[in-house]
């Protein structure tokens, strides 16, 4: 065989075995996605950019400003999703994502109290004071 007839076969050989591998279940890799809501747990309002990330997957995103949340391509099986945002506590849920399946898991995020109470009047140490001369 020549090599201009070669070339267009094992063009078209590679594109037939490629739909093959991409079209049938358990050989090309399967995938999902997770979608839902963050809000504010006392007040039931969205909270908007939150981080929502599967870590492990390297996949994540950010809460829109009516709390929705999006990732796709999420690959088939049990995963850690965490949502994240200063001022709140992180959370962790386990997932379980099927091939070709939307996953839908909200969230009710709270308020995360500081560790050590930021100074106020009331509670900042008085310093002894000198007498005056």
């Amino acid at each position: 065989m020549s090599k201009s007839i070669r070339s267009p076969i094992i063009r078209v050989l590679g594109t037939l075995v490629a739909a093959v591998l991409i079209s049938t279940p358990g050989i090309a890799a399967q995938t999902g996605s997770v979608t839902g809501r963050v809000t504010d747990a006392q007040t039931g309002l969205p909270v908007a950019r939150v981080q929502v990330f599967i870590f492990d997957q390297e996949l994540g995103g950010l809460s829109q400003q009516n709390g929705r949340y999006l990732l796709q391509n999420v690959p088939a099986g049990t995963h850690t999703l965490t949502v994240d945002r200063i001022g709140f506590r992180l959370m962790q849920v386990q997932i379980v994502v099927a091939g070709n399946q939307t996953v839908e898991q909200n969230f009710a995020i709270s308020y995360d109290a500081p560790a050590q109470p930021y100074p106020t009047p009331a509670n900042t140490p008085t310093r002894a004071r000198l007498p005056l001369r």
